[in-house]
Formats: structure tokens, C-alpha cells, sequence
């Protein structure tokens, strides 16, 4: 293999390679069939050699970035185009276009206003009725049924007479009377018996009675005086109010007998 060896004592201090002012006579011919090749290669000078070093190499990272961008933008647009409104639709045929002057759109009326409901007829609840307080329910009376007032019982009762003749009783609450009209009505309750006052008699001693006379003396206690089984005397006691007191006089009396036999035997 045929070389050509350059190196840096073949260059000049700008590091173009030397030439000598005359080529030489024969300049080497090349063989167009000789396929052997050519080295050109150039012997680095340690002294003058680049930096060994490679530049950081930037393009992947460009393209990485601009992949990146570009799927950015192509998503930014599916959404725009996903919530853009629906394109200008296309007008029917003999329809006026704005430049031809197409007519403004009506002012939108308001609707009448409603008609006011009338209310429901609200239905008045029958009168409850009986045929006495505390007996069975009577059949219910119509509301309205003009009714004639007889009695009460109490202050929570009405008696009526409906239009077919029978008397049923009600309460005072659906009685359409006033409450005048109504106390004025026989009362048929019950009334309640009177309890009679209770007496107490006292006996008031007062002044006794006269014992003027021997008519007036009622009660009398006649006795014997006995000393030692003889007779010595004879009292009676008298009273005009009872036997107890004549007989407490005739104890005295008897009593004054015996101490005066005494005192005349043992003097």
C-alpha cells in the first residue's frame, strides 16, 4: 500500500504544508487500477496536538426537546377544536343573508299572566249527636240544619230538637247560640243536694230554779242515822234539780247527827 507521510517539519508555522518552488520532474503517476489505499495520514505533534476532549454533543438532546414540543402543540389543538362551537350552518335556500338585509328577530312577548284559582270550597264537618249525655252516638246532623234550643246539661251540653221532631243533645261547642242564650236554657242537669248545717247544742248552765215552796222540791233522800246499831236520829235530803244532790244533803245531815251523839257521851 502506497503512503504519504505529512508530518509537522513538512508544515509552516501556520500549519500549511511546505512546498518546494520546483515540482519535481517526474511527478509520480498514479495507476487508475491500483486499488490500494492511499494513506494520508498525519502524524500528530505531542507538543502542538488539540485537546483530547470531545464538545458535548447537543443535538439528541435538541431533538428530544423538540419531539417534545411538538406533541404539545398537536394536543392544544385537539382540545381547541374539541370545545370550539359548532362551525356557521348553512342557510336554506331563499333565506336573506345579512348583507341583504335580513329581518330583525321579534322581541321575545311576555305571557299573560295567570288567572287567579279561586280557593276550594272548604265542607263544613257534620254536628255530632246523641241521644243523651254519655249514651250512643244519635245519626250526625247536617251542617246548616236550623235547630231549636230546649235544654242544657251543664255548661258542655245542648239539647235540640232537629226538623224531623226528635231531641238529640250536642256539644256546647257546635251550639251556634251565644253564651246569654245558652245560660238561659233549663239547666236538666242534676243539681247537686244541699248539705244541711250541722246543729251542735250546748247545755249552758244557767240560773237553777227556785225552791220557794215544798212544791218546788222534786227530789228527796230520807234516811235513818245508826251508830253502833242504834237509831239515834232521822235526816231526809231535798233537792230541786236532782237525786244526787238530795242524796249528797242527807249524807251531810246524817253526818252532823253522829258528831253531836259523840260529843255528848265523851264530853
Amino acid at each position: 500500500m502506497a503512503s504519504l507521510r505529512i508530518t509537522y517539519a513538512d508544515r509552516d508555522e501556520h500549519g500549511v504544508i511546505k512546498t518546494t518552488a520546483d515540482p519535481p520532474a517526474t511527478p509520480r503517476a498514479i495507476d487508475p487500477f491500483d486499488h490500494t489505499p492511499l494513506n494520508l495520514a498525519v502524524e500528530a505533534d505531542p507538543a502542538r496536538a488539540p485537546a483530547t476532549d470531545q464538545p458535548t454533543r447537543i443535538a439528541p438532546r435538541l431533538l428530544h426537546i423538540g419531539g417534545i414540543i411538538v406533541l404539545l402543540v398537536a394536543g392544544l389543538l385537539i382540545i381547541l377544536i374539541a370545545v370550539s362551537p359548532a362551525g356557521p350552518r348553512a342557510l336554506p335556500m331563499g333565506a336573506p343573508t345579512r348583507g341583504q338585509g335580513a329581518p330583525a328577530a321579534a322581541a321575545p312577548t311576555s305571557a299573560p299572566p295567570a288567572a287567579p284559582t279561586a280557593p276550594a270550597p272548604t265542607t263544613t264537618p257534620p254536628i255530632a249527636a246523641f241521644f243523651g249525655v254519655g249514651a250512643n252516638r244519635a245519626p250526625d246532623i247536617a251542617a246548616g240544619t236550623p235547630l231549636t234550643y230546649t235544654a242544657r246539661w251543664g255548661a258542655d251540653w245542648a239539647q235540640v230538637t232537629a226538623p224531623g221532631g226528635g231531641q238529640v243533645w250536642i256539644a256546647r261547642g257546635q251550639a251556634a247560640i251565644d253564651d246569654p242564650t245558652f245560660n238561659a236554657l233549663p239547666d236538666a242537669a242534676p243539681q247537686p243536694t244541699p248539705v244541711p248545717a250541722r246543729v251542735i247544742v250546748r247545755e249552758v248552765p244557767g240560773a237553777p230554779p227556785p225552791c220557794a215552796t215544798a212544791d218546788d222540791i222534786r227530789f228527796t233522800s230520807p234516811r235513818d242515822v245508826v251508830v253502833d246499831g242504834l237509831t239515834i236520829g232521822h235526816v231526809e235530803g231535798r233537792s230541786c234539780y236532782s237525786q244526787n244532790e238530795a242524796d249528797r244533803t242527807a249524807d251531810l245531815l246524817a253526818q252532823a247527827q253522829i258528831d253531836a251523839y259523840h260529843q255528848r257521851r265523851h264530853p
